[in-house]
């Protein structure tokens, strides 16, 4: 015996936490859907029982807690336990199974030892029996005959249709193994193959194999209604009523008066006859309820849905509004209608949920056709199928739809024809699936709504009836199915075509239905004429409603008429004017524009009141939608009776979640951002609107219209109340933005210019172009310039013209181009390609003469054969050349302004030149021969102040000696190369000599000789004797004799270099001497320049060259002799002195 109240069952203390199990009890999983100990950590309402069984506190039960792991079985194994006390084992226990999420708790035995389990029963859920948390529990008794005096384990599982499962609270307790007491009764009664009059019983055996069954209507009890006996562990119950449902209980009988208990009630249904076409199902009946929250509410019997859980089809409209998905209600609408649509139930996971409809007989329609009505808005749809099943099992796909349709829950339903000629004659039923994109969807809620399955037309009516354009007055429509010609009828918003409308005739498929009024409602039919008796019903209606004509400006909007209506709870959007327009919201959980006045309810965000203490624009809702941002569009304003329009408008940006407040103007090209305000100018709900005034100069004589983008900073749970009011498009002050002027230019040069100027009113641009151009945008050089701007990269030699004005950013003006000034850039300066060139052994360098930094340089040498040899560029370079030859060396040099110059040389390369000559000497005539190789000539320099040329010149020189003898030889390519030599001529030299008393007296006489320059200049050596038997040597030497007198033979042999000599005696007396007494009284003599010279008496002198050139040297008398004065200048020689008709020689080194 087990009732799991002993102190080792702990239930669970925390969200997470597994709670405690008695030794031997074994949970699997430990953790995400497992058994635990109740009482439950969490109460849900929605599952499990209210308490356990036996009036105590504790009980086991399979809970989601722990691990986030899917899993849908959760099992818990009893310890060991030894029949052998039992002759009849049976195991009894108590269960609880409420809960949507619940499908059967199984429970299995296994002898120890072994690896097999033996399944006693499976108790599926019964939602009859247990409807309620209070429900009472319920008691199953297994036999383990089978195991009889045998050790076995006992295993319980409880298992889930969910794979997160949270409302699947198995229960069991009071488990109890041992003897069995009594009839034990059989388990497990369920029911199978149910059809329209017959259902098949099935159960698990107690005690014995016969059985009683008792079946009847709902609240029958045991034993009431018919009893039916059979054996075994099946039955087939016949003669039941199709679509009925029945309630059944259970008994063993082992023996006359031997019964088991009574084991109920289980209730199942027979199934529905099929109906008949023509057939309809609009869901209004009172037999389709719409369920509370998070419920599947009832259907009738002969519609099936698979699921009650997770994305299935529910009755709307639901008892909560949606958000942002299904419709807003019935297709019909009729009162209080219903349609059924796609709902996340149960917290349960899943993407897709069908329904099918009973069978339908098509036999009594020939061509059967099925039309219903379809609405596909949300965000999280996929798709939804239908298809059609017949009784032989096969199934076919009809039709499909894919993501959203409508875009809004106010849009109308779409029609849907489908044929279903194919199954004439045939019994059907329809299912229709739908699926979303995610588990859990809120967003995927498609409906469908009167299905109708009926004869199809013999003229059709058209199909996808649409409006393709939209203008202030006209409407295209188009459609499928048919032929022309076709009847359109239109008329205001529910008008009804059968009485009245416009009616027209369509012979084109666009159709174009115009003379509409602007800004109104109209509901649109369209109907085929397939005969002239034949005619198709009318289409589904087409709701459409005109654009808004474009208003003119000036206009104003305060928001203050009644077209501008606050939103109530819970539907917050209000209404505003018709020719306005917003993005999707009406409720608190949106983001959106609405109409306020007074404070907002957030209270830490928005104004308190308009600019007026009026109504006003501002953005709703805290955006729980996934959205972050919310847009109003103005009507279309006519914008040509302004000269510059400008857009007025106040805000209020209070609130720490406001990102932004963006305007956009569009005139028809898309949307332009012209202004983004952001947050900071309030700091409260009573600060003070901003006034924003915008110039738009760029939509005069436009049609125009302005988008308010109201943004915050999260699309979460977040009120960002931006406020909008006093709207206006009126005409801009008149603003001005003033020209540059006192155009200058200065520092032009080749290249560039310098632009003077006093700025205008704004931002200054320069445009450049010919003489003559229309300034534009296009020729801007520059924006943002200041004063002076440099022009640069311009044409030499070229007149250009300049344009400046002026951009007023702030006023959205330009001013007038100023201009032209004319400027003309100087001429390109001449470029010289002249140069020199010099050869350098195999070096030809090569320098530009006159190179400048800013002239680029190209030379380039070709051979005589036309190929370029080398080439360079540079002001100076080198080409290092191998071989000879004749080459063309040509320089091109072009400035930086394009002037070009090209000059070229031929140049010759010849062999090396070699030197040297040869020369034979005869007396003073010298015989030369070149030795010089690869020379076309030579030139000579004797060394004596003669030249020569030729290969073997002779040359005689004046006089014996040395000379240094240079011959320098040429070639074509004007290279020389010199080479010399000293040449000795010799000649037999000629002596001469003369003397001169210097003194005469008692110390003897001084007599100074001169061999030069009277013996011949080749005389280089002189040897004198000088007649007393003494010698001398020397040119001039100086002799004292003692004895004076003029009586002495003195010899000079003169010799040369070559060792030629002469020798000439002679007396004293003949040099024309007087004697000693008469040329003593002269002194000094030698004299030197710049001397006097003292004469023997006071008589007057006479001073002469040996010539005979009579000299004018000064004289005076001193102390009674005359004196004369020998120049400073006066060449050296000798010179006569007379006096008293007598002559002195006087020697002036």
């Amino acid at each position: 015996m087990e009732n799991f109240d002993q102190i080792f069952f702990t239930p669970r203390t925390s969200f997470n936490g597994p709670g405690g199990l008695s030794c031997g009890w074994i949970a699997s999983p430990s953790s995400g859907y497992s058994w635990v100990p109740a009482p439950p950590f969490q109460a849900i309402n929605l599952t499990g029982p209210a308490a356990d069984h036996s009036g105590r506190s504790k009980y086991l039960f399979a809970d989601r807690f722990g691990a986030f792991t899917p899993n849908s079985n959760a099992t818990i194994r009893s310890p060991q336990i030894n029949l052998s006390g039992a002759t009849v084992p049976v195991v009894e226990f108590w269960y609880h199974l409420f809960g949507s999420q619940i499908d059967s708790l199984l429970v299995e035995a296994s002898a120890v030892g072994s690896s097999s389990w033996v399944c006693l029963g499976s108790i599926p859920r019964n939602a009859a029996l247990f409807t309620q948390q209070t429900s009472p529990w319920r008691q199953q008794v297994f036999p383990l005959t089978m195991f009889t005096n045998q050790t076995v384990t006992i295993r319980f599982t409880a298992k889930s249709s969910a794979a997160f499962p949270v409302q699947a609270r198995v229960a069991i307790d009071d488990i109890r193994v041992g003897q069995a007491t009594g009839c034990i009764s059989p388990s497990n009664l369920n029911f199978s193959g149910v059809l329209a009059s017959t259902a098949n019983a099935n159960l698990v055996l107690g005690s014995s194999q016969n059985h009683q069954l008792s079946f009847g209507a709902p609240g029958i009890g045991a034993g009431g209604g018919t009893i039916k006996r059979f054996s075994g562990t099946s039955t087939t119950i016949l003669g039941l009523s199709p679509n009925t449902t029945y309630e059944s209980w259970v008994r063993d009988s082992c023996g006359p008066t031997s019964f088991s208990a009574w084991i109920g009630p289980v209730q199942f249904t027979t199934s529905c006859l099929s109906t008949s076409a023509p057939w309809s199902e609009s869901f209004n009946a009172a037999t389709w309820t719409v369920p509370a929250f998070n419920q599947a509410g009832t259907w009738p019997n002969c519609w099936d849905r698979p699921s009650l859980g997770g994305l299935m089809y529910v009755v709307g409209p639901p008892q909560f509004s949606s958000f942002n998905t299904g419709p807003s209600e019935d297709h019909g609408p009729a009162v209080n209608g219903k349609y059924v649509y796609l709902e996340s139930i149960g917290f349960t996971n899943g993407t897709s949920g069908s329904f099918k409809t009973p069978w339908i007989n098509l036999t009594p329609v020939s061509i059967p056709e099925l039309t219903f009505w379809y609405h596909a808005y949300g965000s999280q749809i996929a798709s939804t199928l239908l298809r059609v099943e017949d009784t032989a099992g096969v199934v076919t796909q009809v039709w499909s739809a894919t993501g959203q349709i409508q875009t809004a829950q106010t849009d109308p339903w779409t029609e849907v024809t489908v044929s279903l000629a194919a199954f004439a004659n045939k019994k059907v039923r329809l299912q229709w699936i739908g699926s979303a994109t995610a588990n859990f969807a809120s967003q995927a809620q498609s409906a469908i709504d009167d299905i109708d399955i009926h004869q199809a037309p013999s003229c059709p009516k058209p199909l996808n009836f649409v409006a393709s354009t939209v203008s202030s007055s006209s409407v295209t429509l188009s459609w499928t199915v048919g032929s022309s010609p076709w009847v359109v009828k239109y008329g205001p918003a529910g008008f009804n075509p059968a009485t009245s409308g416009t009616r027209v005739t369509a012979a084109s498929n666009p159709f174009l239905v115009s003379g509409l009024t602007p800004n109104t409602a109209y509901n649109f039919y369209v109907k085929d004429s397939c005969s002239a008796s034949s005619v198709s019903a009318w289409s589904s209606v087409l709701a459409v409603s005109t654009t808004c004509t474009a208003v003119s400006a000036p206009t104003t909007e305060s928001f203050q008429s009644s077209a501008w209506t606050v939103g109530t709870w819970p539907n917050l959007q209000g209404s505003i004017s018709p020719c306005w327009s917003r993005s999707a919201g009406s409720t608190a959980a949106e983001f959106f524009w609405s109409v306020g006045l007074g404070p907002m309810q957030a209270g830490f965000t928005g104004p308190n009141q308009g600019v007026n203490g009026g109504k006003y624009l501002y953005t709703q809702g805290f955006g729980s939608n996934g959205t972050n941002q919310a847009d109003v569009v103005s009507p279309l304003i006519n914008t040509t009776p302004l000269t510059i329009p400008m857009l007025r408008f106040r805000s209020h940006l209070f609130g720490p979640l406001i990102d932004r407040l963006e305007v956009f103007a569009d005139s028809g090209t898309g949307w332009n951002s012209i202004l983004t305000v952001l947050p900071g100018n309030q700091t409260s709900a009573n600060s003070a609107w901003s006034l924003h005034e915008v110039p738009l100069p760029a939509y005069a004589d436009q049609t125009v219209r302005f988008q308010f983008r109201g943004q915050k900073l999260s699309a979460g749970f977040s009120y960002a109340e931006i406020g909008l009011d006093e709207f206006a498009l009126v005409e801009a002050p008149i603003p001005s933005c003033s020209s540059p002027s006192a155009l200058t230019a200065s520092a032009i040069t080749v290249t560039s210019a310098q632009i003077g100027f006093t700025a205008g009113g704004g931002s200054t641009r320069i445009a450049l172009g010919p003489v003559g151009f229309t300034p534009t945008n296009a020729q801007v050089v520059a924006s943002g310039i200041a004063n002076p701007y440099p022009l640069a990269g311009l044409t030499a030699g070229t007149t250009y013209h300049v344009y400046l004005k002026d951009t007023c950013a702030s006023a959205g003006l330009s001013s007038f181009w100023v201009g032209p000034l004319a400027i003309t850039t100087q001429p390109c300066p001449a470029v010289s390609a002249s140069f020199t060139y010099a050869l350098v052994g195999s070096n030809l360098i090569m320098n530009a003469q006159n190179s400048s930094p800013t002239t680029n340089y190209w030379w380039t040498l070709v051979n005589s054969s036309g190929a370029t040899v080398a080439t360079r560029t540079g002001a100076s370079s080198t080409i290092t050349i191998s071989g000879t030859g004749t080459f063309t060396l040509s320089l091109a040099a072009v400035n930086f302004c394009g002037s070009t110059d090209t000059t070229q040389v031929t140049v010759v390369i010849c062999a090396p030149l070699g030197s040297g000559f040869s020369y034979s000497v005869n007396g003073t005539t010298v015989s030369f021969v070149s030795l010089a190789v690869n020379s076309a000539g030579q030139l000579w320099n004797y060394g004596d102040g003669n030249s020569g040329s030729g290969a073997s010149p002779t040359h005689t020189y004046a006089v014996s000696g040395p000379y240094t003898v240079v011959m320098r030889s040429y070639n074509t390519c004007g290279d020389t190369i010199s080479s010399s030599q000293i040449v000795v001529t010799c000649s037999k030299p000629s002596a001469e000599w003369t003397a001169q008393v210097l003194s005469s007296g008692g110390a003897g006489m001084r007599v100074e000789f001169q061999a030069t320059p009277w013996s011949s200049v080749d005389a280089i050596n002189f040897q004198w004797f000088f007649g007393d038997g003494t010698t001398g040597n020397g040119a001039n030497p100086t002799k004292v004799y003692g004895v004076p007198g003029l009586f002495y033979q003195v010899t000079l042999v003169a010799s040369n270099i070559c060792g030629g000599k002469d020798t000439l005696t002679k007396s004293l007396t003949t040099v024309g001497l007087d004697e000693p007494d008469l040329r003593g009284a002269w002194f000094p003599n030698p004299a030197s320049a710049g001397q006097w010279i003292t004469s023997p008496s006071d008589s007057p002198i006479q001073v002469a060259t040996l010539s005979g050139q009579i000299l004018s040297w000064t004289q005076r008398n001193a102390a009674g002799v005359m004196q004369v004065f020998v120049p400073e200048d006066c060449p050296s020689g000798v010179y006569l002195l007379w006096q008293n008709g007598q002559a002195a020689r006087i020697t002036i080194p």
